[in-house]
């Protein structure tokens, strides 16, 4: 799916360019930088699961909304190593 946002980009940047598109890969892309850093910066990890989780958090509305329970199943895995991930790190600070 990245390879097409990136081939249609060059091609027309106006299809492309929605925050539901670009948030999620802005989040990829921070989430990228993090894993090949020698010690991750945390709020650059954050504001990756942060973009990510806007997308999925809506995809779990419209699963619930719609009664779609296969739709709010595969967003919760992210969203529960999400949510495990970051209270995890902040519990380690204290």
């Amino acid at each position: 799916m990245e390879w097409d946002l990136f081939k249609k980009g060059f091609d027309d940047p106006s299809s492309v360019v929605h925050p539901f598109t670009i948030v999620p890969l802005l989040g990829q892309i921070f989430l990228l930088i993090s894993l090949f850093l020698r010690k991750p910066n945390k709020v650059l990890i954050v504001m990756g699961i942060g973009s990510l989780g806007l997308l999925l958090g809506l995809l779990s509305i419209i699963g619930l909304i719609g009664s779609n329970w296969k739709i709010f199943v595969s967003s919760l895995p992210f969203l529960i190593f999400s949510y495990l991930l970051i209270r995890k790190s902040f519990r380690r600070n204290n």
